[in-house]
This record gives structure tokens, C-alpha cells and sequence, in this order.
């Protein structure tokens, strides 16, 4: 692979005012104090998909598309004060993939050794399947090697991928049959070749997988995977399972939900300080309105679950963090909406018992923000990645614990209802072996593209 030099920006209208964009241009963020926000402007349409942070800097996954379901990925660079790095590198085939998650890698002797990416591409076949796709870069995020995992006669999403501690990557998703959709989680080794290959179906005959999540030190099992079980056509709940790493078997498994005729979502899942022993902070939806967001405990039992509310409004939430090193509080970071408007908001709540702390909202002029991410990053600070709907460009977030921003875009504070409650019950699961035949790991050549974005 080679990198190819960039080339040069294109006229562009943004309002009623023009600029031309030169390469690796981007207006200037709203900074102060290691706080800003960002609108990457591009001559094509792109998304933020996901952030991680990296020796001070913020390593931005996107989503590039040039035509209809031709889509590649971009890994970019913004130091940090949010100015936009050289560097950034564009992948992708001729088929199109759609990334959704990037996750830092580090190697045997635990140093920094580049990234992880996960997503879908169309490579699958001409019935319009895809395959779940494992991409490894270096630092620099050229690839190093490429991988997917399905078959032509099913569809397979990934949207989440961590790494074990032996160095290993686990990536989950769905995986959709003629009549039925469970969670597919994906175990590889340190180079993508599969150490167990598994869809998980409930009794509903549809699941989906959303986030993962790791606990050390857990006598049965360790990784944990959140994802939404149907109850009918209307009503769905939360599904949590503990899973072996090793072995891909189940040790538990439970539904969750805030109450009756509701469908609720699992969107993420993070690991949270408890006073006797490690548990899990899970975030996600109720009727698509309403934020619902729960702790339990490593074996699953469940400690609190509220349902946080804004009259009028809806709380899209797409993660939950750790606010705080002492582990006190979370915080909930999503979009907002309310009529026409789409905005950022964090949520910060108490990690013991739910009590709401402070919820407010962020907006870039009139834009509609869409957020896709939420991590903590360097210096005690939260970052979200997003985008723009309707200009389809990249957004990005960054805030410290106070959670402001600089003085010309002030956050708005909503006022929350909050009620509370969380029920949950077993759920069996049936497990098909996807390391049988018919199921194929096939590599992937992943082409250096020009990036003609910024």
C-alpha cells in the first residue's frame, strides 16, 4: 500500500457565505481550554462514526460515501484543541463498507500498536448481503490486515469490537436468516483468524447485539454483550449476556425492561466501580423517547434502573462513561430531539442509586447533530462524534468534567423527569455453531485510497 497525496478542497456554500477549502482545511474550532466543538467540512458526504484518543490527539473514525452504497472509511487526526493533522488515511474497497467502531490496539508487551475497526461491507454477494469486517491498522492507519466473517446466504452487521486480555478481539452484531435475527459475536485472535464464531438466538426469534464489555477477575464467563430481544411486533427489551471468552458458551442471560407495554433497547454497556466488586452501567431507550439507563451487578442482578424523561422532547442515548475517576457518577451522552431540532446532550447521573445530576444539550447554529459515539478521553474530558444531518458532515464534541464549552456556544440545561424502576427475568438462549463449515473467514484486500475530504 502507498499513500497517496492529498488533493486540493473545492468551493463550498456554508449559509449564505463561501470558502474554499485547502487540504486538511477545517473551520476553526470553538476552543478554549481544551474544550470545543468541530463541523469537518467535506467535498463529499461523510459521518463521524467513532473517536478514540491517542497520545493527546483524537483519532476520528468516518464514513465517506462518493455513490449510491459505495462508501469507504477515513481514519483522521485532530490534536487537542480540535485543529485538524495530516495524516489521515481513507480505506476501502470496490464494494463499499460502512464502519461503525474503532478501538485502540496494544500488543503482547502492552505498548501502543494501532487500531481496530469493525463495521459491515457489501462483499458478501449479489443478493444484497453483507459481512461482518474486522480491519487492523498501524499507527499511522494503513492497514495491516482485513477480514470478514458471514455468508453470502445471510446478512451479518458488526458494530462493536473490544480486545481481550490475551490480545484477542471479540466484535459483535446480527446475523439474519429467512425467518430469524440473533446477536452474532465474532472471537478472533491477535490476527483475526476465529477462535469461535457464534449467533445467539432467543425465544422471540429476534435479538440484536450492540456494545461489549469486559470484567476481570469473574469466576464464570467476563464478557458481556447488551443488545435488544423482541418481545411482538411492538414491544422489545433490553438483553444482557454474560458470555465464556474462551469457549463462547453462555453462563447467564436476562431481559430487562422499565414497565409494562414498553419496548425498551440496549445500545451500551461500560464497566462501573461498585462498593464490593466491579458491576456494569447499561444505557439505552424506552419507546424511543425516553433515556433508560441501569446498573447490575457481574452476575446480573440488577441495583437501580431509571427512566429519565423531557416533556415534549426525546433522549436518544448512544453511550455511557465513567464521569469520574472515583467512579461516583456516569455519564449518558446522545442526541436530543424536540420538534425539528436534533442537538448534543450529556447526561450525568449518580453510578450508586440514578439520582439525576445535570442534563444539557449542545448545538452548532441550526444544524441537526446526530451523534454516533461517546468516550472518555485525556485529560478527564468526554468526546462524542457525530454528524450533521442534511449536510451530512463530520461533528465532534469535546468537554471536561464541568461539562461546558467556550463561552460563544453555551450548553442549554433541560430539565429532566425521572422515574424509577427496572425488571428483569431470565432468558434461554440457543446457540448456533457458525465454525461449521459453509461459514467462511475470507480476506480482504483493503486499497489506500486518495482522501479528498478535507
Amino acid at each position: 500500500m502507498k499513500t497517496v497525496p492529498y488533493s486540493q478542497g473545492r468551493l463550498r456554500r456554508i449559509g449564505s457565505a463561501y470558502g474554499f477549502l485547502i487540504v486538511l482545511a477545517v473551520l476553526w474550532p470553538n476552543s478554549l481550554f481544551g474544550q470545543f466543538q468541530n463541523h469537518l467540512l467535506s467535498r463529499e458526504l461523510d459521518a463521524g462514526r467513532s473517536v478514540v484518543e491517542l497520545n493527546s490527539q483524537f483519532i476520528l473514525l468516518q464514513q465517506v460515501e462518493f455513490g449510491r452504497m459505495n462508501t469507504d472509511l477515513v481514519l483522521s487526526r485532530l490534536d487537542a484543541t480540535g485543529k485538524i493533522l495530516p495524516g489521515g488515511v481513507r480505506l476501502g474497497t470496490e464494494k463499499g463498507e460502512f464502519p461503525r467502531y474503532v478501538q485502540k490496539v496494544t500488543n503482547k508487551a502492552n505498548k501502543p500498536d494501532g487500531f481496530i475497526i469493525v463495521g459491515e461491507t457489501n462483499f458478501a454477494g449479489a443478493n444484497g448481503t453483507t459481512d461482518l469486517f474486522l480491519i487492523r491498522t498501524n499507527q499511522a492507519g494503513e492497514a495491516l490486515w482485513a477480514r470478514r466473517y458471514g455468508n453470502p446466504a445471510t446478512t451479518e452487521t458488526g458494530v462493536c469490537v473490544i480486545q481481550l486480555p490475551d490480545k484477542g478481539f471479540a466484535a459483535v452484531g446480527l446475523s439474519k436468516e429467512a425467518n430469524k435475527t440473533g446477536v452474532y459475536v465474532v472471537r478472533t485472535d491477535y490476527d483475526g483468524n476465529p477462535v469461535w464464531n457464534r449467533v445467539f438466538f432467543d425465544e422471540s426469534g429476534f435479538a440484536q447485539g450492540s456494545f461489549l464489555e469486559f470484567l476481570p477477575n469473574i469466576s464464570r464467563g467476563g464478557l458481556y454483550v447488551v443488545g435488544t430481544a423482541r418481545m411482538n411486533s411492538k414491544n422489545a427489551d433490553v438483553l444482557v449476556m454474560n458470555l465464556d471468552p474462551a469457549k463462547g458458551s453462555v453462563v447467564w442471560a436476562n431481559r430487562y425492561w422499565h414497565g409494562e407495554a414498553m419496548s425498551e433497547s440496549g445500545l451500551c454497556i461500560r464497566q462501573v466501580k461498585m462498593p464490593k466488586a466491579p458491576g456494569l452501567a447499561i444505557t439505552g431507550t424506552i419507546n424511543g423517547t425516553d433515556e433508560f439507563t441501569f446498573v447490575v451487578g457481574s452476575g446480573g442482578a440488577s441495583v437501580w434502573g431509571n427512566r429519565y424523561a423531557v416533556p415534549e422532547s426525546r433522549l436518544n442515548p448512544v453511550g455511557v462513561v465513567p464521569a469520574d475517576a472515583e467512579g461516583k457518577n456516569l455519564l449518558v451522552g446522545g442526541t436530543f430531539l424536540k420538534g425539528r431540532e436534533k442537538a448534543a446532550f450529556y447526561h450525568r447521573v449518580n453510578a450508586l442509586n440514578g439520582a439525576h445530576d445535570i442534563c444539557q444539550t449542545y448545538r452548532w447554529d441550526t444544524a441537526s447533530i446526530v451523534l454516533h459515539d461517546l468516550k472518555a478521553t485525556f485529560g478527564d474530558g468526554f468526546t462524542s462524534i457525530g454528524f450533521y444531518q442534511g449536510t451530512n458532515d463530520t461533528y465532534v464534541l469535546h468537554t471536561n468534567q464541568t461539562l461546558m464549552t467556550p463561552n460563544n456556544c453555551p450548553p442549554q440545561k433541560i430539565e429532566v423527569k425521572v422515574t424509577a424502576g427496572v425488571k428483569q427475568t431470565a432468558v434461554k438462549m440457543t446457540i448456533q455453531n457458525r465454525d461449521a463449515s459453509g461459514w467462511q473467514v475470507m480476506q480482504s484486500k483493503f486499497e489506500q485510497k486518495e482522501r479528498r475530504c478535507y
